[in-house]
């Protein structure tokens, strides 16, 4: 919905290519339907995720390709039903292209979601605004991903959607729909709290997101507040990694572009307090950067667990700088009678079969 007009997208799938056509309904009901393929088929559309509002009855669309040289924002006239390439500056919208959800608000504004909070666009400034921190609540960070805006005023937020807990590690499965409803108190709950720092180097998963919520629900001393400042998941540049050919590199750019930064903030002391899923980035484990935590793992019990795999992750004088609470192994599962008793590996034709 975009100033009283309702814009429903349907994507058209060509012999070569996309292609997407836009199905308009004004608010005195008339139905118009612009169509891409015909009217501008020299473009290859993969996804519209943003659609935002501009005023005067005009929308801008970010239409993306497989590349991002061919990706285009083009102003969709909804009185006129015309579209036209957008050619000013959008150096300010980055942030907004990968967002599928941008809702715009009567009143209010146009606002998306990303995992940190509430944003705000203000087209007239060309500026992306922070309307609401989510570290101000302690909504699961993992689940937000997955939100959309159901409605807002400037003391309620009604956020709500599809989760998915997937995960081989918790055991976790399935989807369910989830709404949850922000009211603006009176005063901070968290106010006198000293503020910790937690940055995971990869996403933010569901189990790490609900601890964080349960331990700071029930510590009366300590607040954990999220570092999004070296996440793969906001980094990583994600029309590469829809080219099976960039994916790779993509992944290793994003990597060491995050791993530098971080060793110089932990020296600076401007890093994060805990670091989460930063095992690859092995450099890091010495004492110019990270607390030997051997003597705190001697303290833990770890009856019934696979605790050789802590051992597994000391450096060679014994201390331990990152401690491994999930592992995962891979391999072949054979049936019995297709090996001997016993035996310790394969031979080459026993992997062939």
């Amino acid at each position: 919905k975009v100033d009283g007009y309702t814009i429903m997208k349907k994507m058209i799938y060509l012999d070569e290519s996309y292609s997407y056509a836009l199905e308009t309904t004004s608010p005195d009901g008339t139905v118009q339907t612009y169509d891409f393929s015909k009217e501008n088929p020299e473009m290859s559309i993969m996804s519209i995720p943003t659609i935002i509002s501009m005023g005067d009855g005009k929308a801008l669309l970010y239409c993306q390709s497989d590349k991002k040289k061919n990706s285009k924002y083009m102003v969709y006239d909804m009185d006129a039903n015309t579209c036209e390439e957008y050619k000013e500056d959008t150096e300010w919208l980055k942030d907004v292209t990968s967002m599928y959800t941008t809702q715009n608000v009567e009143g209010l504004g146009c606002f998306f979601m990303k995992q940190d909070g509430i944003k705000k666009i203000d087209f007239s400034a060309k500026s992306v605004e922070d309307y609401m921190d989510f570290d101000s609540c302690n909504i699961n960070r993992y689940d937000v991903m997955n939100f959309s805006i159901l409605s807002m005023t400037e003391d309620k937020i009604v956020l709500g959607g599809t989760v998915w807990h997937n995960s081989t590690v918790t055991g976790l499965s399935g989807s369910e729909t989830e709404v949850v409803i922000l009211r603006k108190a009176e005063s901070n709950p968290n106010a006198g709290k000293t503020i910790l720092t937690i940055a995971a180097l990869d996403f933010f998963s569901y189990p790490l997101c609900e601890a964080v919520g349960n331990f700071n629900e029930s510590n009366d001393k300590y607040f954990i507040e999220y570092d999004n400042r070296y996440a793969m998941v906001d980094s990583i540049d994600l029309e590469a990694m829809l080219d099976a050919n960039e994916a790779n590199q993509a992944m290793n750019d994003v990597n060491a572009k995050l791993s530098d930064p971080l060793a110089v903030d932990l020296v600076s002391g401007e890093g994060p307090d805990i670091i989460m899923n930063g095992c690859a980035f092995s450099q890091l484990n010495n004492s110019d950067y990270l607390l030997d935590l051997a003597s705190y793992v001697e303290k833990l019990d770890t009856s019934g667990l696979y605790s050789n795999v802590i051992d597994a992750a000391k450096e060679s004088d014994g201390k331990l700088y990152q401690i491994p609470v999930t592992f995962a192994i891979e391999g072949l599962i054979v049936k019995d009678d297709a090996v001997a008793a016993a035996q310790a590996g394969f031979t080459y034709d026993q992997y062939a079969e």
